[in-house]
């Protein structure tokens, strides 16, 4: 299953009760995940864990492609710094040609 993958109107199978139980522990560890600082899958898990009670192979393979980005970013981090407020009114200038006062 490559690219773009719509949960909500997904129509494939069930799965088997040790591939549900596998797709549920892919799941609580995203969830782990999440709570330890991987922020940027916050969004997916949920969505993901929205299939828990009745899960389907279209989630389970978007589960699967979830671990593989994981595997291929774990040492990724989120960084935020402080940015002096002239400095980010000029780069907001910059991109759209319109004054911004960042309060």
């Amino acid at each position: 299953m490559g690219g773009y993958h719509r949960l909500e109107i997904d129509v494939t199978d069930a799965l088997d009760p040790d591939r549900a139980s596998y797709y549920q522990t892919l799941i609580r560890m995203m969830r782990w995940m999440v709570e330890l600082r991987r922020v940027d899958i916050a969004t997916e898990c949920s969505l993901l864990s929205s299939h828990l009670a009745y899960p389907i192979e279209g989630p389970f393979e978007c589960a699967l492609n979830m671990m593989d980005y994981l595997k291929a970013k774990h040492n990724s981090r989120l960084l935020f710094r402080h940015i002096q407020q002239s400095i980010l009114t000029v780069s907001m200038t910059a991109l759209s040609g319109k004054h911004y006062v960042a309060t």
